[in-house]
């Protein structure tokens, strides 16, 4: 709660405090967002009480017992033995009553009546503790239990898993022994037992901490049995049994980073249908998994799209990005990347106090998000351009799929501004745009659309980085995307297959390193462009179409023909056709019979190349 009670508004802050044995008034005020949902962009779900329980227990008799007591004189008081009976642990009701005998004849209250029966009946309730130890559970990952697809966990040389736990004793003061046994459930033997130590003394409902020396022996791909029990000093078992299976690997394919949500569950579903493993690390997890040598075992860390609550600064929100953008975190990210691992990232319109100012950014590589979540500045299917529809990650999409995001047809609320110049952050640490830069490797699948200035705001891209790079979406991929075996969406599955790698040594860019050819010509460059200059033809001119680069790897080749006429040269009357043949031909022409050479005057047609390796396409 808010302590306000000091003067100084400064010292103003938020407190726990114990309401044991109060009596409170609580008031809720909802805020509404414009939208009409109360609360819901402001990331508030609605409301929670934490640390309250109620219990109701239904009593079935264990036993009962009678004895007579006779001869009580006024205000006598005495003590009587009823009977001994074994209690097992739980909660217990105990209810007596007197009962007055008025029948026997001969006796001066024979026929009388009780003056008062509020006494005669008293009950008491209450909980018999056990005297066994309890071992609560240990610190596991919480994804070794996924019901959507459990996780793995990975195998380090120098780095080993802590299975610390929290133990209880029982009513009585004892001397314990605390076992941990791993069983390799793939080649059926025990492979590693030990104990914490030596017994130790605990006295009555004592808590303590319980840790192993760490072991790693696992071996790749073997699933395991870990337990863990408590003994007394003298071999007697006491208390209960706490194990988990898990399955370790030195090379897994994706480390989540994220507590657990829907759209982290829809994550493991494309997972599972593509055979990829992963291992989830939420974010208390971080203090011992978020390190670089934990990393090497993975191809691709995924950072999924948070929810209000998760995004925002504690104490209001869960912190995600504030503890993501520490310089440590941010330190592991980037060498990450720059050993060969790839990032991909799902980004909403959280802004710049969640994702950090100009100098305090806390995305890798220095990623700036800029919101477009108001009706004037959504981008919508109508403004959305798909620069490279023929990219790996486009694969069996159908861009009319796009639409049917939401009834506004809207694509993303948020967009990866690229028109920054510091050499920090993207694109300059990309190397620069691969339309303009040899050495240049941000790549934009969807952007908007619209002038210069707006084709630089990005909802799809891919930056390589050293040996490996970063994927950047600021759609909603994993709410919108359908399965990972889709024909139509694809989307997010296509995303989790791929991986950032460095262009093709001397691949280039137009005019250095990489050129077209028409009928064997280089055409000449424009320098108010940069690109090549119009090319001026006759009437059903045939041409083919080729190019030429320094590079030595084989690449494919997607041609695209913008104009009036197809490459089989069928009219168009409006959209593209592609062809994907290394060097194809060509016939320009459309037909116009008042024409004295029987095709019309002034048609144009736009060619683009775009040309793709088996790991990226390039442009």
């Amino acid at each position: 709660m808010l302590n306000t009670s000091d003067a100084n508004t400064g010292n103003w802050d938020f407190e726990c405090s114990s309401l044991a044995g109060s009596t409170v008034d609580i008031n809720f005020e909802f805020q509404s967002d414009d939208d009409g949902r109360n609360g819901v962009n402001d990331g508030f779900k609605g409301v929670a009480f934490n640390n309250i329980s109620l219990q109701e227990f239904t009593f079935v008799e264990d036993n009962s017992y009678t004895i007579s007591r006779t001869n009580v004189d006024a205000d006598q008081s005495s003590t009587d033995f009823i009977a001994s009976h074994e209690f097992f642990a739980g909660v217990y009701k105990i209810e007596v009553e007197t009962i007055f005998d008025n029948t026997t004849v001969g006796k001066s209250w024979f026929n009388d009546n009780e003056l008062s029966v509020s006494n005669n009946r008293e009950t008491v309730i209450f909980n018999v503790e056990s005297v066994d130890i309890t071992l609560y559970a240990p610190n596991k990952l919480k994804c070794l239990n996924d019901q959507t697809l459990e996780c793995v966990m990975p195998i380090d040389s120098a780095l080993n898993h802590d299975w610390e736990f929290k133990a209880m004793n029982g009513v009585l003061t004892g001397d314990y022994i605390f076992n941990m046994n791993v069983y390799d459930m793939t080649t059926g033997s025990e492979a590693h037992s030990t104990t914490s130590g030596p017994a130790q003394t605990l006295e009555s409902q004592q808590l303590v901490d319980v840790t192993f020396t760490p072991w790693n022996g696992w071996m790749d791909g073997h699933e395991y049995n870990i337990s863990f029990n408590a003994e007394l000093a003298n071999g007697n078992p006491s208390g209960n049994v706490r194990y988990f299976h898990a399955t370790f690997a030195e090379n897994i394919d994706v480390a989540i980073l994220s507590d657990t949500s829907t759209r982290t569950s829809t994550i493991k579903e494309d997972l599972n249908l593509l055979g990829m493993t992963y291992t989830q690390y939420e974010i208390n997890d971080w203090d011992t998994y978020f390190l670089s040598g934990w990393f090497t075992h993975y191809d691709k860390i995924i950072l999924p799209w948070q929810t209000d609550v998760a995004a925002k600064d504690e104490p209001i929100g869960r912190g995600y990005y504030q503890k993501l953008g520490t310089s440590s975190n941010q330190n592991t990210l980037e060498g990450f990347m720059f050993a060969g691992g790839t990032v991909q990232a799902h980004l909403g319109p959280q802004g710049t106090q969640v994702y950090g100012e100009e100098s305090t950014r806390r995305l890798p590589l220095d990623l700036y998000i800029k919101e477009k979540n108001t009706e004037e500045t959504a981008i919508t299917y109508s403004n959305t351009n798909f620069a490279d529809p023929y990219h790996p990650l486009m694969e069996n999409v159908d861009l009319a799929a796009f639409q049917g995001f939401d009834a506004s047809s809207t694509v993303a609320t948020a967009v990866m501004d690229t028109s920054k110049q510091s050499v920090n952050t993207i694109p300059t640490v990309c190397g620069g745009d691969s339309e303009s830069k040899k050495d240049g490797t941000l790549q934009r699948i969807i952007r908007q659309d619209g002038t210069l200035a707006d084709q630089k705001n990005t909802i799809l891209g891919v930056c390589s980085y050293q040996s490996g790079g970063m994927l950047v979406s600021t759609m909603d991929v994993a709410t919108h995307s359908e399965r990972a075996d889709s024909t139509t969406l694809p989307l997010l599955g296509n995303m989790l297959s791929y991986q950032v790698t460095p262009y093709p040594t001397g691949f280039g860019v137009l005019g250095n390193g990489l050129d077209l050819e028409i009928n064997g010509i280089i055409p000449n460059n424009d320098p108010s462009t940069g690109g090549y200059s119009e090319l001026y033809i006759k009437s059903n001119a045939e041409l083919t179409f080729s190019f030429v680069t320094e590079t030595t790897e084989a690449l494919e080749t997607d041609w695209i023909l913008d104009g009036p006429t197809s490459w089989t040269g069928a009219t168009m009357v409006s959209g593209t056709d592609h062809i994907s043949d290394t060097s194809p031909l060509a016939t320009f022409c459309k037909v116009d019979l008042a024409s004295a050479t029987g095709c019309a005057q002034g048609e144009q047609w736009d060619i683009t190349l775009i040309l793709h390796d088996a790991a990226a396409i390039h442009e």
